[in-house]
C-alpha cells in the first residue's frame, strides 16, 4: 500500500513541476522575445528584399545561409514580411509549437513504451527536458528557431520510422517509414545539422530488422538528399579536394565539434579535442557493441 501510495504521489509532485516548468517556459519565452532583426537575420531580410525585386522563388527557398538551407526561415520571413511589417511574431510562434511538439512526441513514446507508474513519471521527466530556460531564447529570437525547427523534424523522423505496425493496419509500417524519410528531409531545411539523421535512421533500421528493401530505398533517398543538399554549399569539398586529406579535415572537424564548448577556448582547445575524441570513440564503441556483439 505505503509504495503504490509513494508512486502515486511522485507522479502528482512531477505533473505540478512539469506544469511549473511550462509557465516558466512561456514566461521565459516573453521575456527574452526580439521582434527586431539583427544578428543573421540583417542577411536574410536582405535576401528577402532581394527576392521582392527579382521574384525568382526557388532561388530564395534554396539558396543556403552560410551551410544551411534554412527553408523554413525563408518562408517565416516572408509571412512576417508580408503580413505583419517584420515584428517577428511568426518566427516564435513557429519555433514554441515545434518545441512543444517534441516534448509532447517524447513523452507519449515514453509513455507507450515504459507502462505504468515509471512511464506515467518519465513522461513528465521528459517534457521538462525539453522545455528548459535554453530552449525558451531558442524559440525567443528569430535565428535560433533552426534549432527547434530540425529538432522537432528530427525527432518526428525518428520515432516514425521506428514506429510498429498498427494490427488493423499492416501497412500503417511502411507509411510511417516513408513519412520519416520526409521528415528527415524537413528537419535538414532547418538546420544542416539534421543530415545526421540519415545513418542514424539506416542504424534504427537495421536494428530494427525493417528489411533490406527500406534499407536500400533509406540508403538511395540519404544518399540523393545529401548530394543535393551539398551541392553549392560554401565550403563543401569540390572533386579536388576529395580523398584522404580531406577525410582527415572532416574527421578534425567533428572532434572538435564534439568538445564544444571546451574547443572554443584556444587555451584548452586541445583538452576540449581529448574530450571529443573520446566521445567519439565512445559513441562508436556503444554503436558496435549494442548493435553487432550483443544486439537486442
Amino acid at each position: 500500500m505505503l509504495p503504490h501510495l509513494c508512486a502515486i504521489l511522485t507522479v502528482v509532485v512531477l505533473a505540478v513541476l512539469a506544469a511549473l516548468d511550462v509557465a516558466l517556459f512561456a514566461y521565459y519565452v516573453w521575456a527574452t522575445f526580439i521582434g527586431q532583426p539583427y544578428w543573421d537575420m540583417f542577411s536574410i531580410v536582405q535576401r528577402y528584399l532581394q527576392y521582392r525585386a527579382d521574384g525568382n522563388l526557388w532561388s530564395y527557398l534554396w539558396e543556403p545561409h552560410v551551410q544551411h538551407r534554412m527553408v523554413w526561415m525563408r518562408i517565416l520571413t516572408s509571412l512576417d514580411a508580408s503580413l505583419l511589417s517584420g515584428r517577428g511574431y511568426p518566427f516564435a510562434v513557429f519555433a514554441v509549437l515545434c518545441q512543444g511538439l517534441t516534448a509532447w512526441l517524447l513523452a507519449r513514446a515514453v509513455r507507450r513504451r515504459i507502462p505504468g507508474t515509471p512511464g506515467a513519471w518519465l513522461s513528465w521527466v521528459a517534457l521538462m527536458l525539453v522545455l528548459t530556460s535554453v530552449a525558451a531564447v531558442d524559440c525567443a529570437l528569430p535565428i535560433n528557431g533552426i534549432y527547434p525547427q530540425a529538432l522537432m523534424f528530427g525527432v518526428l523522423s525518428l520515432l516514425l520510422f521506428d514506429s510498429e505496425p498498427r494490427a488493423a493496419a499492416p501497412w500503417s509500417a511502411h507509411a510511417s517509414r516513408g513519412l520519416a524519410l520526409i521528415a528527415a528531409m524537413a528537419a535538414a531545411f532547418g538546420n544542416a545539422a539534421a543530415l545526421a539523421l540519415w545513418p542514424i535512421l539506416l542504424w534504427v533500421g537495421w536494428r530494427a530488422h525493417v528489411g533490406r528493401r527500406w534499407l536500400g530505398l533509406t540508403a538511395l533517398v540519404a544518399a540523393a538528399f545529401i548530394t543535393a543538399y551539398a551541392s553549392g554549399l560554401p565550403g563543401a569539398p569540390d572533386a579536388a579536394s576529395t580523398g584522404g586529406l580531406a577525410v582527415a579535415r572532416v574527421g578534425a572537424y567533428l572532434v572538435s565539434y564534439l568538445g564544444l564548448p571546451v574547443t572554443r577556448a584556444a587555451g584548452v582547445a586541445p583538452i576540449g579535442q581529448v574530450m571529443g575524441a573520446l566521445l567519439l570513440m565512445t559513441g562508436i564503441g556503444v554503436l558496435v557493441v549494442k548493435g553487432l556483439v550483443s544486439p537486442a
